[in-house]
């Protein structure tokens, strides 16, 4: 039998010159019913909720959301925060959060 892959988040990259608090309040306005906004990255490190105020910040933001419940996430769902962010921020890249069976298809930020 295969192993069920659900989407159980989503990773966007945004472009901004924000400090990562701002970047974090703005993408909090936006989480809705079904997402929460789990951590910010920079350069691969993680720099919201907790990070180094020594991390060299360039303008480039990964932005992590993932379901608030335990239901999968759909593809829909997604495009929705899309539009939403996208009145905040220039969305460079998305990529999806699986999980195949119990085990994480994506890694975690350094921090994190």
């Amino acid at each position: 039998a295969s192993t069920p892959e659900l989407i159980v988040g989503v990773d966007f990259f945004i472009e901004s010159n924000l400090q990562p608090v701002a970047v974090a309040e703005k993408c909090l306005q936006h989480t809705g019913s079904r997402f929460k906004l789990v951590t910010l990255s920079n350069r691969g490190t993680q720099v919201w909720p907790t990070g180094s105020s020594f991390t060299n910040l360039v303008n480039l933001y990964g932005c992590r959301f993932e379901s608030i419940s335990t239901t999968a996430i759909t593809q829909a769902d997604i495009l929705e925060l899309y539009k939403l962010l996208a009145e905040d921020f220039k969305i460079c890249s998305t990529e999806l959060l699986n999980m195949w069976g119990d085990k994480k298809a994506y890694s975690l930020a350094q921090g994190q």
